[in-house]
């Protein structure tokens, strides 16, 4: 009995199968989205002991049609469609009723932006000082009018500072209301500038750090009290080093130390790079780093390291636009020497442009200059193209520019990247008085006749430095030489103008007696003999250069150059005037008695060429010498004999 019940449970099973793989035989093959069908058959052995598949080899493809790509105005106009949709104004929930979208235009678009941000801003600050900023505001855009009138702006002041009494600190360090205080602190009676004072003292420092407070600052300096400028700097003494390294702060430290600071202050000040002593311990007589070194000589080494560490950040930081920086940097080039000289004038050379205007920067720049190798005043050169003629009118930044034509060998670089930019400007900066000093010491060199003596002090320090090592002299002659072309052609130009004018007769003694001789400046030499041998009568009211006084000296200085002319085996200029003077000229300069002069002057050159000239050129006018009553015509016959 249980086995006929398992066989018929057997059968049931096997016939449930045999349905279950019928149905499955006729089901179509579901198709992808490409519609690629794969269609499958039955096997031909429907009673099947093995099933197999077999494949339908005949694919459907439907072709996708390509959008057309959208221009950025079809974005633009599909991304506005889009948005002009039903929006809530709060919440779905508040049961609020929608409201379309609306377009803004730019100024409606600000408007509401600025909204913005004046409700994120009163968010974030106290509302009640919020408040007080904006009522503040407004009197100050009151208060700064310049049509306001001195009795309203007094009652202005006073309402404006009762306003933000006991909030400064909270409103001070914003961008908009340091503005007011500022005001107050310029505008303001005593009274309010000494309770704002009051106020703010013990944050000074924490001020001068901060990006917009720092101004307030600036303005206690200038429009302070004594006793509250004093207050200033002694909050910054023992933090000096450490302010000029802060970007905001060493606005304030260089307003201080530039303009507000005394002597001793000063020195103060920068004794305090040279590390934790001097900071502590000062001595404010001492002016400089070097007389400090003199006084204590077993310091040398801890004060040298100090400062050069500090130096070293500022040079980092790139605080080149002080005047202390430039300071601590020149003392510190001053004392300092070997490889810590060599790697601070390699980090400086590039940047020395941005400190040749000040004193100090200059000085250092020509420290620069002195001990710097080839490579690095080849460097230094180069840093001022373009900037040629900014820095030879500058009062210190000339000096510069003489350092070069004195220490720099290769005199190609400085002839094309110095004198050539000279040259292009060279009406400009010979006008200007630092300019012409540079033109001269370009030509004369240190001649003490057109070189100040504190200049030529200044320049013999960079005597004897071990990276110069051409010839001074040949040095000198290759820039002249480099120079002379445009200078002569502007000489050339300028000559007849200028020999009435005492400044420019100087001007033109420096440069046709020091230029090296060439075939242009004899042309200069020709227009000048044809000036000076035009036949005039004395005392007449017409001008001429024999009489004139300015251009009576430059004739005298060229012709007693000829001594020294000869000696190089020259052309003298001596000779050239007494060839151009025909008899008529003669005649008249023996007339007067500067005219007589240049004859003895041109005797006195002892070449014997030219006093051959000159005894020729007398020779039939010998009566109307012997005539003549003044003093050069007594001269001139005791000198003929």
């Amino acid at each position: 009995m249980v086995d006929l019940q398992v066989e018929n449970v057997k059968k049931m099973k096997k016939n449930k199968r045999k349905v279950e793989s019928e149905e499955n035989a006729n089901v179509s093959p579901k198709k992808n989205k490409k519609e690629k069908s794969i269609l499958k058959a039955k096997n031909d052995n429907d009673g099947g002991e093995k099933k197999s598949l077999k494949f339908n080899e005949t694919v459907k493809v439907r072709e996708i049609s390509k959008a057309p790509k959208k221009g950025k105005k079809d974005k633009l106009e599909q991304k506005v469609k889009d948005k002009k949709v039903l929006k809530m104004k709060k919440d779905k929930k508040g049961g609020e009723k929608l409201q379309p979208f609306v377009k803004l235009d730019k100024q409606e678009t600000r408007d509401k932006q600025k909204k913005e941000k004046a409700e994120r801003k009163a968010k974030k600050q106290q509302q009640e000082v919020f408040d007080i900023g904006v009522q503040a505001k407004k009197i100050w855009e009151e208060v700064r009018k310049e049509d306001c009138k001195e009795e309203k702006k007094i009652k202005l002041t006073t309402e404006l500072h009762s306003l933000v009494k006991g909030n400064i600190k909270k409103i001070i360090f914003a961008h908009d209301t340091v503005r007011v205080v500022e005001c107050l602190m310029a505008m303001g009676s005593q009274e309010i500038k000494d309770a704002l004072y009051v106020e703010l003292k013990d944050d000074i420092i924490e001020m001068a750090k901060s990006k917009y407070a720092n101004f307030f600052v600036q303005k206690l300096l200038r429009y302070g009290s004594k006793d509250q400028k004093d207050a200033v700097m002694k909050a910054m003494t023992g933090k000096t080093a450490k302010l000029m390294k802060h970007k905001t702060a060493g606005v304030v430290v260089e307003l201080a130390f530039n303009d507000f600071a005394n002597a001793s202050q000063r020195n103060s000040m920068l004794q305090e790079f040279l590390g934790p002593e001097f900071i502590l311990f000062k001595e404010p007589e001492v002016r400089t780093v070097e007389e400090l070194i003199a006084k204590h000589p077993e310091k040398k080494a801890e004060i040298v390291k100090n400062l050069g560490a500090n130096v070293e950040v500022l040079i980092q930081k790139g605080c080149y636009n002080h005047s202390l920086v430039h300071t601590v940097l020149h003392n510190y080039l001053s004392v300092v020497d070997g490889k810590a000289r060599a790697d601070c004038i390699e980090s400086l050379r590039d940047s020395l442009i941005h400190i040749i205007h000040s004193k100090d920067g200059a000085m250092a720049a020509l420290y620069c200059l002195w001990h710097g190798s080839t490579k690095d005043r080849k460097s230094i050169v180069k840093s001022l193209k373009t900037f040629v003629e900014k820095t030879a009118c500058e009062e210190y930044g000339h000096m510069v520019l003489m350092a070069i034509f004195d220490t720099v060998d290769d005199t190609k670089l400085v002839g094309k990247a110095i004198i050539g930019e000279l040259c292009e400007n060279f009406v400009k900066i010979i006008q200007n008085k630092f300019g012409l000093r540079v033109v001269k010491y370009l030509v004369a060199g240190r001649d003490k006749t057109y070189t100040m003596p504190d200049a030529i002090t200044i320049m013999a320090k960079g005597d004897g430095n071990e990276h110069s090592k051409k010839d001074p002299a040949v040095r000198r002659k290759e820039l002249a030489e480099a120079a002379s072309g445009p200078i002569l052609k502007w000489l050339g130009e300028r000559l007849q103008a200028g020999l009435y004018d005492p400044p420019s007769t100087i001007n033109f003694t420096c440069i046709l007696n020091h230029l090296p001789h060439s075939e242009q400046l004899s042309k200069v030499w020709g227009l000048l003999a044809e000036e000076a041998s035009k036949p005039f009568i004395e005392g007449d009211g017409t001008p001429n250069i024999i009489e004139n006084t300015a251009s009576n000296m430059l004739l005298k200085k060229i012709i007693l150059k000829d001594k020294e002319r000869e000696k190089l085996g020259v052309e003298t200029f001596s000779k050239v005037l007494l060839s151009t003077v025909d008899t008529d000229g003669v005649e008249a300069w023996l007339g007067c008695n500067r005219g007589a002069f240049v004859l003895v002057y041109c005797w006195e050159t002892g070449i014997e060429e030219v006093q051959q000239l000159v005894r020729d050129k007398i020779k039939f006018l010998e009566k109307i010498l012997r005539k003549q009553k003044h003093k050069g015509a007594s001269i001139l016959i005791e000198k003929l004999g």
